[in-house]
């Protein structure tokens, strides 16, 4: 399980080949890799790495874009 450096809290991840549609609402932060369709809500931070593809609203406090 991934952890924050920030928080010590677990970080949700969409890994690399995986997709997901919905929506994910959480507290923590999220690591995408794969693919996600909907929505994300998280009061935490987003990282979309390199191969990471969103098609949808993204609502979060910080994002970082690779």
């Amino acid at each position: 399980m991934l952890k924050s450096t920030e928080k010590h809290i677990e970080v949700n991840s969409i890994a690399k080949e995986s997709k997901l549609e919905g929506v994910l609402n959480t507290e923590g932060d999220v690591r995408i890799d794969g693919q996600l369709t909907g929505a994300i809500i998280t009061k935490g931070k987003l990282v979309l790495g390199t191969s990471g593809i969103i098609e949808g609203e993204v609502d979060c406090t910080s994002a970082i874009i690779s």
